[in-house]
């Protein structure tokens, strides 16, 4: 160890003077040494010193606990041959212990004995007392029995040859008190059950019960201290909690009590019950709230204890109700009376002001939501009930000898709408005042009933059709029922609309979407049933055209242009949107007839003599008919072209007299018109009747891909 701390001074001193101008200050770091060491030295003795100075108190206390030992020893030793000299003192006081059991009993029977020997009068003045109301007289009579009957029973008890016989002459003896106990109990939870009767009329009468209930309270923590020993009979009698329970009990016979009616004698039961309801608990916590405070001692909380027993009696009997079973009105009065239960309706009245979020929610939130489901499947068994009886309903007044009804802009319509959305708007108000998540639940599953509703509408469109189909004269309006039903649909499609925006999310785009693609089909479905009911009287016509008949007559084209017009005069009923629609489908299905007409070939001509009228004769009917459909269209902005345009063109083919320009002709038709088909440029250009099959083919452009026209030209 030394040689170490040698090499360590000669590690340190290296250190110190690295460099020759360090040795100048070579006592300065002697002394910087020295100063170090003392320091050190100094900590080590003093180090030292404490260690020591521990051990000496250590050894010190040792010492003194080896004496303490000592000591006890001796003393156990004094305590045991003393315990020897006493052993026969038991026996030897035998005597005086059992004449201190006699002065005991002597002395409890001398306490007692006023009362042992008047048990039969004194159980007679309480049931008079009792009787006659004077309750607190009669509890002071009742517990100076007990008193003497609980002495006497203690004192049996401490006997050492007790017998169960002594005991059970004893209860014997004091049998009749019971029976008054029992009897002033019953008073009691009488008087406790009526407390908010007693509290308006009486209430001191409260305030008597509530001091015998204390003292039953003090005399129970009295006797279980003094009688600790033993279990006396009827003891503790826990008065308090039993009060409790009968305000409870009370509580809950209240809010139970006032349904005098069912569902089978009135159907508005719910309502007149929720509403009494309200109306006695309103009234009843303000009695609480003003009266309770003054009369129940204030460790026993009443106020609040009232509030949560009727909170909680509420809670108990609507979920009483629930498991019952509801039905569907019933539902939402209940759910409605729940969102009124916190407001200024009830709980929330200025005059009681309370807080009923520190309670337990009067039902669940699962009941709430399983009443929510039911309501909805009630609502949906009721709505498809009623769209099937609606329907059926509206249909048997299409088959009426009478108008459709009209709105106030002369629109055709059926009172199917109306009634459906009426029934709609009422549900969702009923919804609307239970809570936005019923409102969206209503509105979606109307919306999927809108559904099936359409198909059965659709249905019973088809029926009402095919019965008109079969004998055309029947019914009578079927024209004017099927406008106004088409009219409906876009009542049904504006009302979908309104759903959409004012009760559901982007996220439900997707069911609208449907759902008004089911009306519009629908309402395109009823137009091309109206166009064909047209051409269905214009079909005669239509075969005159371009025959030999119609080269000496212009009766044919004058009676459709009439017959358009005329049906137009009921077509005005219908809304715009369908209007403009349906005459520009008409135009086109005219223009498509007189096409065909053209091509089907009824007539040949043989010479220019023969065609050049003809033509000019098509191109005035052309004309007539464009003009009778540009003057039936209303204020059309996206007007489209005309399929008559095309005619004066085409029949240019057929009027030419020259065939030499006869390609050059054909070949601007063509690039106006390419999706023509070559079939329809040979046969006009072969009832010109100078030209064969084969000359025809040669005056149509080659190898020209033509596809089936979908607008004007196809047929």
């Amino acid at each position: 160890m030394e040689m170490q701390a040698k090499e360590h001074a000669k590690h340190i001193v290296a250190n110190y003077l690295q460099r020759p101008d360090q040795l100048e200050k070579t006592e300065q770091l002697r002394k910087s040494v020295a100063r170090q060491k003392g320091s050190v030295e100094a900590m080590l003795k003093t180090a030292i010193q404490s260690q020591l100075d521990g051990v000496k108190t250590g050894l010190n206390q040792l010492n003194t606990v080896l004496k303490d030992i000592k000591e006890i020893k001796s003393n156990m030793t004094e305590i045991r041959s003393t315990y020897l000299t006493i052993a026969d003192l038991q026996s030897k006081l035998k005597n005086i212990r059992e004449e201190n059991s006699k002065h005991s009993q002597l002395a409890a029977a001398c306490d007692n004995v006023l009362h042992i020997f008047t048990v039969p009068e004194t159980i007679k003045k309480c049931e008079d007392l009792i009787n006659d109301g004077k309750l607190l007289h009669a509890h002071k009579s009742i517990s100076d029995l007990e008193k003497s009957k609980d002495d006497i029973l203690y004192e049996l008890n401490k006997q050492p040859n007790k017998t169960p016989m002594d005991q059970l002459i004893v209860l014997e003896y004091f049998s009749g008190l019971d029976d008054l106990v029992q009897s002033l109990e019953k008073q009691l939870w009488l008087i406790l059950q009526r407390t908010i009767i007693s509290l308006r009329v009486e209430p001191t009468i409260i305030v008597t019960v509530l001091r015998i209930i204390e003292r039953e309270e003090k005399l129970d923590a009295v006797m279980s201290n003094k009688y600790e020993e033993m279990k006396l009979p009827g003891r503790p009698k826990k008065w308090k909690e039993k009060a409790m329970d009968t305000i409870n009990k009370a509580v809950l016979l209240r809010i139970e009590g006032n349904q005098m009616e069912d569902r089978t004698t009135n159907k508005m039961w719910l309502v007149r019950h929720l509403e009494v309801t309200r109306q006695i608990v309103l009234e009843d916590l303000r009695v609480v709230k003003t009266l309770c405070g003054q009369c129940f001692p204030p460790h026993y909380n009443m106020v609040e204890k009232y509030i949560e027993m009727y909170h909680m009696a509420i809670s108990t009997h609507l979920n009483e109700i629930i498991e019952q079973g509801l039905e569907g009105n019933e539902i939402v009065s209940l759910l409605n009376w729940i969102n009124d239960y916190s407001t200024t309706e009830l709980m929330g009245h200025p005059d009681l002001n309370i807080d009923v979020n520190k309670y337990p929610p009067l039902i669940e939130k699962s009941k709430i939501n399983d009443l929510y489901s039911q309501y909805i499947m009630t609502l949906k068994r009721n709505m498809k009930e009623w769209m099937v009886n609606s329907i059926k309903t509206d249909s048997k007044d299409w088959s009426k000898d009478q108008l459709p009804d009209t709105d106030d802009k002369g629109f055709f319509n059926t009172t199917l709408p109306v009634l459906l959305i009426q029934m709609i708007e009422q549900n969702l108000e009923v919804a609307k005042t239970i809570g936005n998540e019923l409102v969206v639940n209503v509105v979606i599953m109307c919306i999927e009933e809108m559904k099936e509703f359409a198909q059965l509408y659709k249905s019973e469109l088809k029926i009402y059709r095919d019965i008109h189909l079969a004998d055309r004269s029947s019914p009578k309006y079927y024209l004017h029922f099927i406008i106004a039903n088409t009219n409906n649909c876009q009542s049904f499609a504006d009302f979908i609309i309104h759903l959409h925006k004012d009760y559901l999310t982007h996220a439900d785009v997707g069911k609208i979407k449907s759902l008004l693609d089911m009306f519009n089909n629908l309402a395109d479905l009823l137009c091309v049933w109206l166009i064909e009911e047209v051409f269905s009287d214009l079909e005669p016509h239509i075969q005159e055209l371009l025959t030999k008949k119609w080269t000496t007559s212009s009766s044919s084209v004058d009676t459709i242009c009439i017959t358009i017009e005329d049906y137009c005069q009921d077509f005005v009923h219908i809304k715009d949107v369908f209007y403009n629609e349906m005459i520009n489908r008409a135009r086109l299905r005219l223009a498509k007839e007189y096409y065909k007409a053209i091509l089907a070939r009824k007539i040949m001509f043989k010479n220019y003599e023969e065609r050049g009228p003809a033509c000019e004769k098509i191109i005035r009917e052309a004309d007539q008919m464009d003009l009778l459909f540009q003057k039936l269209i209303k204020n059309d902005k996206h007007q489209q072209e005309s399929p008559f345009a095309g005619i004066p063109l085409f029949i240019e083919l057929l009027k030419m007299r020259d065939t030499s320009m006869l390609s050059l002709e054909l070949s601007g038709f063509v690039n106006k018109y390419p999706d023509i088909k070559i079939d329809m440029v040979v046969n006009i250009l072969l009832m010109r009747g100078d030209m064969s099959r084969s000359d025809a083919r040669f005056h149509t452009p080659h190898q020209r891909k033509i596809t089936v026209s979908t607008k004007t030209m196809t047929y």
